[in-house]
């Protein structure tokens, strides 16, 4: 199975997140956080969440990495990655 997905490497992003429709169409485990999320976007604005996935496997060239994303409503996009991320496992994007 190919899916392709859209995924924004973002600066300055506290966290990773995952689109509810990513979250289901790969079929992602997901966990209730003990808490609510609040979430702030400049298109969205003001959101809450409860959902995580925890552990999601992504594989960059053939190397697998664990990372926790929490899910949000994204629109226009599948995952919105943390550049930190990228650089505490040693990642290059050129």
């Amino acid at each position: 199975m190919v899916v392709v997905l859209i995924i924004l490497f973002l600066f300055g992003a506290t966290h990773s997140f995952v689109s509810h429709a990513c979250m289901d169409e790969l079929g992602l485990l997901v966990r209730e956080l003990e808490l609510e999320l609040v979430v702030f976007t400049t298109t969205l604005g003001q959101e809450e969440t409860t959902l995580v996935c925890v552990a999601c496997l992504m594989v960059v060239r053939g190397h697998k990495f664990k990372v926790n994303s929490i899910c949000f409503p994204l629109q226009g996009l599948n995952i919105i990655s943390m550049m930190n991320w990228l650089f505490s496992n040693h990642i290059l994007v050129d």
